[in-house]
């Protein structure tokens, strides 16, 4: 560590502290730059020639493992209920945990009525929504009652709730009074009737609409037969260098050819794709002169990846891309070559 190799790799040099590094024992030709902390980090340890720059985030910020080269604002309090365990650090986010639980953090004080995190608000929806529940239950109970007192044949019990009252609230005398009553009492029992009727009619209609099933047409069929048929008959076919070479040297001999070949406005979209982190792109682009800056940023990928850097995931980054003729094109040159030739991976067979 904290070495490379000449040229001529006949002996090691040591790397340039606070500019470049190496961690283990290598056989590169130059050390690897030190990291530059981005804006939203801070340096917790300098880059020697042992090891890369240690970032973090600062003060309010913290970073994830799903997402480590973007720090996230911490979330400034617990939701209502909910006390803080333990406070925001450069690693996690603050924990809160239910405050029947007891944990309280250093400081915490229950916090006042009515201020923030107070439960008030809470209270009083939930009283208003009993208050409309009870209600309802009021409006049912009377609409139940009414409906007994016709069909019992004792309207005169129900004239407090105006169903069968005159317009001043008194019930009905003359000669026709019980005839009225007899035909309101019948035309009740008929709603009532059609109401029960209407719910069953409506269930066997919605019951008949989920039984009918459009089948797919002939074209449909065919054409999902056609894909899936497809799909299953793709192999993937690796390259591997021919006659066992090293595949990283071997690759390196294509550099050239992979920087013409690949447009320049897709240089850094593709190499983020192979896993190169943004802070590499942009100190191999500030390095060098710009017919180099995608050599460059291979050596880079190279030295991040190590052995398991492999013309494959570069085939593999344009694919995703939907570069497609620059795929084909490199990897018609590399066997063409002589250099590279295919390897089945269902039967691990090289394919010249």
């Amino acid at each position: 560590p904290g070495t490379h190799l000449s040229e001529d790799g006949t002996y090691c040099l040591p790397c340039r502290y606070g500019i470049d590094y190496t961690t283990h024992r290598n056989e590169l030709l130059s050390c690897i730059l030190c990291t530059a902390c981005s804006s939203d980090k801070v340096e917790k340890s300098p880059c020697d020639t042992n090891r890369d720059t240690e970032c973090q985030c600062k003060g309010g910020t913290f970073w994830t493992k799903e997402s480590p080269e973007v720090c996230q604002p911490c979330t400034p309090r617990c939701p209502a209920g909910m006390v803080m365990k333990t406070p925001c650090t450069p690693l996690s986010d603050i924990e809160c945990v239910p405050e029947e639980s007891g944990t309280k953090a250093p400081g915490w004080r229950r916090p006042a009525p009515g201020g923030p995190g107070s439960t008030s608000d809470e209270v009083s929806v939930i009283w208003l929504v009993v208050a409309l529940v009870i209600a309802g239950v009021v409006v049912i109970i009377a609409i139940m009652c009414w409906c007994i007192c016709v069909r019992s044949g004792l309207p005169w019990l129900c004239s407090g709730l105006g169903a069968l009252a005159d317009q001043e609230g008194r019930v009905p005398q003359g000669p026709g009074a019980e005839d009225s009553t007899d035909n309101q009492m019948l035309t009740i029992r008929d709603s009532q009737s059609t109401l029960d009727f209407e719910p069953e009619e409506m269930k066997r209609q919605e019951l008949a609409e989920l039984r009918v099933v459009t089948p797919p047409s002939p074209q449909e069929k065919q054409c999902l037969l056609g894909q899936a048929g497809v799909e299953g008959s793709k192999k993937r076919r690796l390259l591997v260098p021919a006659n066992g070479a090293d595949p990283i040297e071997t690759l390196r001999l294509f550099f050239n050819f992979i920087s013409n070949t690949v447009s320049c406005k897709s240089w850094n979209q593709l190499m983020r794709q192979m896993g190169l982190p943004k802070n590499d792109i942009q100190l191999a682009r500030d390095s060098v002169s710009p017919d180099d800056v995608l050599n460059e940023m291979l050596e880079r990928w190279i030295g991040k990846k190590g052995l398991k850097a492999s013309v494959n995931c570069l085939l593999e980054a344009l694919e995703t891309l939907g570069d497609r003729l620059s795929k084909q094109t490199i990897e018609d040159h590399l066997v063409n070559s002589g250099k590279f030739i295919f390897l089945d991976s269902e039967t691990d067979s090289a394919v010249p």
